[in-house]
This record gives structure tokens, sequence and C-alpha cells, in this order.
């Protein structure tokens, strides 16, 4: 849905902001996939981080949560001068809470969406989260905080990393004959 440009009129930022606050979880949906788009055809819309943080992040929707890790991927964290962006720093708190949501689903894919992330301000919070995830019962969660870990210590070093004792014995404890990814991505450093 994101490649093509099949916008008839764009929104306003007030329209989108209407339809975030008072709108249906599918007119959401599909306004958050309007404002994807348009980013990603370098159009921008600064001004709707907050209302994305204030009206969308708390939604429990799974289709929503998707989208929105989505938009969290795209949209731009960084200010001109290079500093990550305030309601960026905010986003952390909602990252956190779906790394440790009951769903392992949106754990692993908020694990996916932080794997990806190399702002040092943004991973220190959420750090303790992600470890927490190495001993959650589903291998696909483990799995991907195997892989957040390793993005980690490879973008921002061993000092992330340092304060937060995660051994190879502990890992393999949670791992059945079936799940040696764990065992396997450890083996590779």
């Amino acid at each position: 849905f994101i490649v093509a440009n099949d916008l008839d009129s764009i929104p306003t930022t007030q329209e989108l902001q209407q339809v975030f606050k008072e709108g249906k979880i599918d007119e959401k949906v599909k306004n958050l996939q309007t404002l994807i788009k348009m980013i990603i055809n370098d159009e921008n819309y600064p001004r709707l981080m907050m209302p994305v943080l204030q009206y969308l992040a708390p939604s429990e929707d799974h289709n929503l949560k998707r989208t929105l890790l989505l938009y969290w991927e795209v949209v731009e964290k960084l200010k001109p001068d290079g500093c990550v962006k305030d309601e960026i720093l905010l986003s952390c708190n909602s990252l956190q809470k779906d790394l440790l949501h009951a769903n392992e689903y949106i754990r692993g894919k908020t694990l996916i969406l932080v794997s990806k992330l190399t702002y040092r301000p943004l991973l220190e919070p959420l750090m303790q989260a992600i470890t927490q995830n190495l001993t959650h019962r589903h291998c696909y969660v483990r799995r991907h905080a195997v892989s957040c870990l390793f993005s980690i210590l490879m973008a921002c070093g061993n000092e992330m990393l340092s304060d937060r004792p995660v051994s190879y014995t502990h890992l393999r404890a949670h791992e059945t004959r079936e799940e040696l990814v764990c065992r396997l991505l450890l083996e590779k450093k």
C-alpha cells in the first residue's frame, strides 16, 4: 500500500489530526497509511507527531499498532542540528509498552523496529524491556530480542550492553531443540 502515490487529494494537517482524534479505528488506520505515503513521498508533517502519540499510540488495535510501527520507521527522527526530536523521545514510552505487550507478535515487530534505530538517546530507556524479552516463552520474541541486541551492539558498541548481563547459558536454558536461532546468532559473534 505504500509505494504507489494514489492520493487524489492531499489532506491537510488539521483534517488528519481531526480523524486521529475522533475517527473510528479503520479511518485512523487509513489516514495513518495516507500520512506514511506522504512522508515517503517527501511531504513534511512535523506537527502530526504529537497527535499520533496522543491519539494513536495508546490504541490496542493490532492493525493500527502494525501501521504505527511502520510510521515510526519512516518518520524523521532528527532535528536539523542532528539531535533526536523531543516527540521521538516521548515515543519511547509507547515503544516500551509494546516491548512488554501481552501479544508476542507486537513484541516481535517492536523489537524489529528497535533494531533499526541507531540513536543512543532512544535506545537507552528501552534496554531493560529489550533484555526482558530474552526470557519470553515464545521463540519468535526471543529470536528478535537477540537480533535487536546484536544490532544495538553493532550500532552503539559494547558500552550499551556492558551493564546488561546476557549469558549464553541463560539463553540456552530457554531454547528447545527446534529453536536453535539464539545459539546460532551468538556463535556468529
